[in-house]
């Protein structure tokens, strides 16, 4: 009788921790295995990533506390390629404050990849490629992504003359949940091409596309494309679509129901301002949508292409809260923290069609005075309206001597006020 024993041995995933034991993020990457995690604690990492396996790559603390703002300019920030045999999590990362040129792909490229991206900050990039003209910021191509809890807010394509995309998928699935897109310039917000894409609870914010631009916020094509309770405000294209561009064959469905209703409103184009459907196939189901805008063909373009049923289209439509920032913008509709009014003299005077509700204008760091943002006072604040700052400390009210600051029947709080004369 003759007796085999098999012995199957079991490598346990290990922890690989930066930078108590690889100096940089790149080198415990390198020295990781399917399984294994990548803990980076907190700093400011002059590197770029590269990973082409399943492992976990996670702050300590977060993307406030873990930055990562690139090497050399002809090289990416992040770099996510043939990930197949499980899924990469990125967690908890800042990257930020860098000028990426001459880079094939996007600045942050994932490819033929399965990735999931969670609390994380793409901000103040700047980026040109050889690969398009104008460049890509975020890439995506032949990949199954989620992006979760993850701001992508001003950035900017260098190029006056050539398209830039701020997030340009390609023949992928992506799925967004809770994530901001905001403040990009030139770029727009989110460019799908023979794609699967949702978007759930999402803000497409203060966008710009330049260049022949279409879908300042959103731009799709030939894609799957389902939108539920998210927000599409304040963004511009040069063309058409300054909300979002839909065109070619694809399959739309914005809302559907009360509880997915979409928010669209504040946008600028040429033509379509809020939606515009170019060469589209299918009728694009838009039912149980708010859009803050008259109901004509210059907001919405052509009606015949939108099944409408059950949405309402006013302009004037009450918000219980408003934002205001000294570097906002009055042409702005004033309903995110993204794209916010810039002075409250403005702000109140829109809230004035709703003297019978409570609003809160929730003010934002910064000073509100006659030098920095062209604030008038005294500031009369009616019994229907809170004036609430980010805190005493960072959110002041200057006359800087020209009169009294505010002239009070309703309520304020968290802000300093300051230098006025005679205040009631």
């Amino acid at each position: 009788i003759c007796t085999i024993l098999i012995c199957t041995s079991f490598i346990k995933a290990k922890e690989l921790r930066v930078p108590s034991e690889y100096p940089s993020i790149q080198s415990a990457i390198d020295a990781a295995i399917k399984g294994d995690t990548v803990v980076v604690a907190d700093g400011v990492y002059q590197e770029g990533l590269s990973a082409h396996q399943a492992i976990r790559i996670v702050s300590e603390n977060g993307p406030d506390q873990c930055v990562i703002n690139g090497g050399a300019r002809d090289q990416h920030l992040l770099q996510l390629e043939s990930i197949r045999n499980g899924r990469l999590l990125l967690e908890g990362f800042s990257f930020q404050d860098y000028y990426g040129e001459q880079i094939k792909g996007g600045i942050c490229e994932i490819h033929n990849s399965a990735v999931d991206i969670r609390n994380c900050r793409f901000k103040n990039i700047k980026y040109e490629t050889e690969w398009v003209p104008g460049g890509y910021l975020i890439h995506v191509s032949k990949s199954h992504v989620t992006f979760e809890d993850t701001l992508v807010s001003e950035n900017m394509g260098t190029s006056d003359i050539l398209p830039s995309y701020t997030f340009y998928v390609e023949e992928s699935s992506l799925h967004m949940v809770d994530c901001v897109i905001s403040k990009n310039m030139k770029g727009g917000g989110l460019t799908a091409r023979s794609s699967s894409v949702v978007l759930e609870n999402c803000v497409f914010a203060g966008n710009t596309k330049n260049r022949l631009g279409i879908g300042g916020g959103l731009s799709i094509s030939n894609s799957g494309f389902k939108m539920s309770r998210s927000m599409v405000v304040d963004n511009s294209s040069t063309f058409q679509g300054g909300g979002i561009y839909i065109s070619g064959n694809s399959w739309v469905k914005l809302g559907g129901s009360p509880d997915d209703r979409n928010i669209i409103g504040g946008n600028h184009s040429p033509s379509g301002k809020q939606i515009y459907a170019g060469h589209q196939n299918h009728l694009i189901s838009a039912q149980h949508n708010l859009f803050l805008c008259d109901k004509s063909h210059d907001e919405v373009y052509p009606f015949r292409m939108f099944d409408i049923q059950q949405s309402t289209f006013d302009k004037d439509y009450y918000f219980e809260n408003y934002f205001v920032s000294p570097t906002g913008n009055n042409t702005n509709i004033g309903i995110t923290p993204y794209s916010p009014y810039k002075t409250i003299t403005y702000a109140l005077e829109k809230t004035q069609l709703h003297i019978d509700e409570v609003t809160t204008l929730k003010l934002d760091k910064g000073k509100f005075s006659p030098d920095s943002n062209n604030e008038v006072f005294p500031l009369v604040i009616p019994d229907y309206i809170h004036l609430q700052g980010e805190n005493a400390t960072d959110t002041i009210l200057d006359a800087e001597g020209t009169g009294s600051v505010i002239d009070l029947g309703g309520s304020i709080s968290h802000l300093t006020v300051q230098n006025g004369l005679g205040d009631r």
